[in-house]
């Protein structure tokens, strides 16, 4: 043993002047004085051990003292492998924690309580482990949100390994973790969407290990799903696997893969909680693999309007002018047909505010060519009508225009009619009811819309969606506005629930901007506001008071 250090501390104050050794292997200490009570003696060296495969455990005595304990702690570095032979005289205890002085040494591989008389051999190897390893990345859809989770599986022989590497290309963010718990590190690596992740266990491993890794997949509008490229490095086998979504809010997906190609998952990863029928598996081919979604396959939905909103104003000698508002999710239909009631005349119909082309289809019947197939739109139909004069307490029946064979969800109706007239037992599931109820119908209706489909959104181009959304937000704040106006004339107690509704509508809101990736800002005052509809001027004005 070469020694290369010697002291004592009383008290933390060192006691050593210097020390010698003789060619017996004897280690003599000098003191700078007198010491008594309780000392801490430290010695520090090196055995050469260049050519051997195993060394003895080395011997350590203080002489003419009696031994209590000796606890022998075994540390190595993470080049080498150690293993103990031919043991005599030693009990394995539980490893202390290492001190300052000890952390350079490496790290605890085993303590041993040593007997007054022990044997042992250290046989040192090289640690060269084979890391063997099966990963799995799948993609996931939930609430608008893409997420990314990879499966590590790791099998380590002949060896420890410290660390495993984790590389990955492509947007992957969010809180990254492993599972068991262990430190994270990360640093970008080649181009700006390479990262590597370096995963440091609590302890070495030498046999199997599971890493799991979660990150979420952000999305501009217009941009596609791609699932990130996630791997290990330096594994002697690595089988990669991806899984994919086959459906999709009840549609069937089509993606586009490169260097993949369809293959059954291992034997471990099928116990996983997921469907097979909602699924594709595929083995990756290569280093390097794409998967992009391609496309949806429809399913033959129909179209349906959330709300149809009419308002009719009618006067005694029966003439009536009225307003029928239809919010349509087309579902890839390019047109519509509309019906008037027999004595009926068509104003004017406009398609998301702009005049919409209206073909007679003959016996009051109208084709109305509609904009972005997927895209929820809003047609206005104003009309007029002329009917045999109303007798005061008569019973009357009002009809409205009506998109012909869609379904509708909800109708409301506003009537303006002479003060003589009163209204009369409502018809079986009609309702009445207050001008905030009314109001949150609207509310309601517009945010439906916004909240568009991930699917429908992937279809569209970032301009298409950008200029479709600043109608329908226009129309949410126009809504929400005049809701707050009539909340503030309702009681309180209406006006307090219902505002927890609109709260809630707004959340709703503003998560769905998020998900589209649009900006959720109100335009701030100007000379000029371009309108969709001449019923918004009024709510315009007033939000300018």
């Amino acid at each position: 043993m070469e020694v290369e250090s010697a002291s004592v501390f009383e008290n933390e104050v060192q006691r050593s002047a210097r020390w010698s050794r003789d060619q017996d292997g004897l280690v003599t200490i000098f003191l700078n004085g007198p010491v008594s009570g309780k000392q801490q003696l430290s010695l520090r060296g090196r055995i050469k051990t260049t050519g051997q495969a195993a060394i003895p455990i080395p011997k350590f005595r203080v002489l003419d003292t009696e031994l209590k304990k000796n606890l022998i702690h075994i540390l190595r570095q993470p080049a080498v492998l150690v293993k103990l032979r031919d043991a005599k005289g030693l009990s394995e205890v539980d490893v202390p924690p290492l001190d300052s002085a000890q952390l350079d040494l490496g790290t605890s591989w085993a303590t041993y309580l040593a007997r007054e008389a022990f044997d042992g051999t250290l046989a040192i190897s090289p640690n060269a482990p084979r890391v063997e390893g099966v990963d799995v990345t799948s993609l996931e859809f939930d609430s608008g949100v893409w997420t990314a989770e990879v499966d590590c599986r790791l099998k380590v022989s002949d060896g420890f390994s410290r660390h495993a590497e984790v590389r990955h290309t492509g947007t992957m963010v969010g809180a990254l973790s492993a599972r068991p718990a262990g430190k994270v590190g990360g640093a970008k690596v080649g181009d700006e969407n390479g990262r590597q992740l370096v995963v440091r266990p609590k302890a070495p491993i030498n046999d199997q290990y599971r890493i799991k890794i979660r990150g979420r997949v952000p999305l501009s509008v217009g941009d596609r799903p791609r699932v990130p490229d996630v791997h290990l490095q330096g594994l002697a086998t690595a089988r990669r696997y991806v899984v994919l979504p086959a459906q999709l809010e009840l549609q069937q997906v089509v993606w586009e893969t490169s260097g993949l190609r369809k293959a059954q998952l291992p034997a471990e990863f099928q116990k996983l909680p997921i469907s097979p029928e909602s699924l594709n598996a595929y083995q990756v081919i290569g280093d390097r693999f794409q998967a992009t979604l391609k496309a949806l396959e429809h399913t033959a939905a129909a179209p349906r309007v959330r709300l149809a909103d009419v308002s009719i104003a009618w006067q005694a000698d029966g003439r009536l002018r009225g307003v029928a508002i239809f919010d349509l999710e087309p579902a890839g239909a390019s047109s519509c047909v509309l019906r008037l009631p027999n004595g009926q005349r068509l104003l004017h119909a406009s398609v998301d505010g702009l005049s919409a082309l209206a073909a007679s289809r003959g016996a009051n019947h109208w084709r109305l060519a509609l904009g972005p197939q997927h895209l929820p739109q809003r047609i206005e139909i104003v009309f007029s009508g002329d009917r045999t004069p109303m007798t005061a307490g008569a019973p009357t029946q009002l009809e409205a225009p009506s998109l012909v064979n869609l379904q509708v969800d909800r109708t409301i109706w506003t009537i303006y009619a002479p003060p003589q007239f009163i209204a009369g037992p409502r018809a079986e599931e009609v309702v009445s009811l207050s001008r905030s109820q009314f109001d949150l119908f609207r509310l309601q209706s517009a945010v439906d819309m916004l909240d568009l489909p991930a699917d429908v959104a992937a279809d569209q181009a970032p301009e298409e969606i950008a200029r479709w959304y600043r109608r329908w937000k226009r129309r949410f704040t126009a809504a929400r506005s005049t809701l707050k106006w009539h909340l503030s004339a309702d009681a309180p107690s209406v006006g307090a629930a219902e505002e927890g509704l609109s709260r809630k509508i707004d959340d709703r809101q503003k998560l769905a901007a998020k998900r589209l990736g649009v900006p959720d800002t109100t335009a701030g005052r100007s000379n000029a506001a371009v309108l969709d509809a001449p019923g918004e001027l009024l709510f315009a004005m007033r939000n300018r008071r």
